[in-house]
C-alpha cells in the first residue's frame, strides 16, 4: 500500500497539472487547461492533449483506489468523480474540429452525435498532416491509451452503458486505422490518420506493428470488462481476431532479433504493460526474460535528458514486469526522485521539471510510477493466449 507521503505528493503533482478537483469551485474550474506549449486550442477555450490526460484519468483511478482501501473511503468518490469529468472534457474537445482552422473530422455513421475518433491536440494543424509528429491528426498509440482509459473508468464505476460506449468506438476506430488486402486480410494499422479519418498519403500502407500488439491487448481488455459488466449488444470478437492476426506476424518477426541495437525506454515500458496479458504463461516467461534483460539500457536514468516521461514509461513497465529485480530496479529510480522531491523542492528532477512544452506529461507520468494500478492486469482478466505460433514456429 502506498504511504500518506506517497499520496501527499500524488496529489501535489496531479493538482499542479489539473487544478484542485475538491469542493464546488472544481466543478467551474476542473480541469486547467493545459499550457498553451503543450496543447493546441479547443473548444469551449480548452486545450487538452490526448496521451497526457489519458494517463491521469488511469492516475485518478489509481488514487480512488488506494482510498478505498483506507477504512473511510475518504476522497474515493471525488478522485472517481474527477476522471469522470476528465473523460468527458477530453471527448468534448478533442473529440470535435479544432476551432482555429478548417480541419475537419469524419461524423459519426452509427447514430451517434458527434465525430469518429479523437485529435491528440498537437499544437499545429494542416488539413494534410505530416508523416511525423508535429502535427494534429488521429494516432493509434494515443487512442489506444485512451480507449483503456476510459475502459478502466467504466470498469471501477461498474458502468454497462459507459463500456457499451467504448465497445462502439474502438469498433468504428478500428474500421478506419486497420489496413486490408484485396480479399480482406489483415494487413496492418495505419499508427497516424488525418483528423478526418482520410490515409496520410506520404505514409504509404501500413505493415504489421507495436501497434497491432497494444491494439489486441487493448480490444481483449474492453471484451472482457463487459463481459464482466454483463453487457450483450455488441462483441469485438471479430476486431480481436483481426488484431491478433497481425500482432502475431510483428511479434514473430521480433522474436528472432536476438538483442537489439537499440532499446527505447518508452517502448519498452509499453512492452512490459501489455504482457501482463498476454500468455501462455510458459512462453509469457520466455519472452518476459528477454525483455527484462534489457531492463539496463531501458531504465537508464543518465539517458532520461530532456525527455524524462519517456524514463517514467520505463519505469511504469519495469513496476509491471512482475519479475523481482525489474521490479525492484524501477521501484529505487521512483523512490530516488521522490526522495529528491522532498529534500529540495526547487530540483529539477523531470517530474518537477518546467521544460518547454514537457511540464504536464513529466508530472502526469511520473505519477503514474507512484501507484500504477489502474494500468495492472486485474484479477478476472485472462491471460490471453498470444504467444504460441511464434514461438512453436521457431522451433
Amino acid at each position: 500500500m502506498r504511504s500518506a507521503l506517497h499520496s501527499s505528493q500524488l496529489k501535489e503533482l496531479i493538482e499542479s497539472v489539473y487544478g484542485s478537483w475538491h469542493g464546488a469551485a472544481s466543478a467551474v474550474t476542473f480541469p486547467l487547461p493545459l499550457p498553451s506549449e503543450e496543447a493546441g486550442p479547443c473548444r469551449h477555450g480548452q486545450r487538452r492533449y490526448l496521451w497526457t490526460d489519458s494517463f491521469a484519468i488511469l492516475n485518478f483511478l489509481s488514487m480512488a483506489h488506494h482510498r478505498n482501501l483506507t477504512s473511510a473511503h475518504e476522497g474515493e468518490r471525488e478522485c472517481v468523480e474527477a476522471a469522470k469529468h476528465l473523460a468527458h472534457t477530453v471527448k468534448e474537445t478533442l473529440g470535435y474540429p479544432r476551432p482555429d482552422g478548417n480541419f475537419p473530422m469524419l461524423k459519426r455513421s452509427d447514430g451517434r452525435s458527434g465525430y469518429v475518433g479523437l485529435r491528440i491536440g498537437k499544437l499545429e494543424a494542416r488539413s494534410e498532416s505530416d508523416a511525423g509528429m508535429a502535427f494534429d491528426g488521429q494516432y493509434w498509440h494515443y487512442l489506444d491509451k485512451w480507449l483503456f482509459a476510459n475502459s478502466r473508468l467504466a470498469l471501477y464505476l461498474e458502468d454497462k452503458s459507459m463500456v457499451g460506449e467504448v465497445m462502439m468506438d474502438a469498433k468504428e476506430i478500428l474500421e478506419k486505422f486497420l489496413s486490408v488486402n484485396n480479399n480482406g486480410t489483415p494487413q496492418g494499422l495505419h499508427w497516424k490518420l488525418n483528423t478526418d479519418m482520410s490515409p496520410i498519403v506520404s505514409l504509404g500502407r501500413p505493415r504489421p506493428s507495436s501497434d497491432a500488439v497494444s491494439a489486441y491487448v487493448v480490444y481483449n481488455v474492453i471484451e472482457q470488462t463487459a463481459k464482466k459488466l454483463g453487457y450483450t449488444k455488441h462483441s469485438l470478437e471479430k476486431e480481436i481476431e483481426a488484431l491478433r492476426q497481425v500482432a502475431l506476424q510483428y511479434s514473430h518477426a521480433q522474436l528472432q532479433i536476438p538483442n537489439p541495437l537499440l532499446v527505447d525506454p518508452l517502448g519498452w515500458g509499453l512492452n512490459m504493460w501489455e504482457l501482463q496479458w498476454l500468455g501462455p504463461l510458459e512462453d509469457k516467461e520466455h519472452v518476459k526474460h528477454r525483455f527484462c534483460s534489457f531492463k539496463d539500457r531501458a531504465m537508464d536514468v543518465s539517458q532520461a535528458g530532456g525527455l524524462p516521461f519517456r524514463l517514467y514509461g520505463a519505469v511504469l513497465g519495469g513496476l509491471l514486469s512482475e519479475d523481482k529485480p525489474t521490479f525492484k530496479m524501477a521501484k529505487s529510480i521512483v523512490n530516488d526522485i521522490e526522495s529528491k522531491l522532498n529534500t529540495d523542492s526547487n530540483a529539477d528532477q523531470g517530474a518537477i521539471s518546467k521544460v518547454h512544452g514537457l511540464f504536464s506529461i513529466n508530472r502526469v507520468m511520473f505519477c503514474s510510477t507512484i501507484d500504477p494500478w489502474a494500468f495492472s492486469r486485474q484479477p478476472h482478466e485472462e491471460l490471453l493466449d498470444f504467444f504460441v505460433s511464434p514461438i512453436e514456429s521457431k522451433s
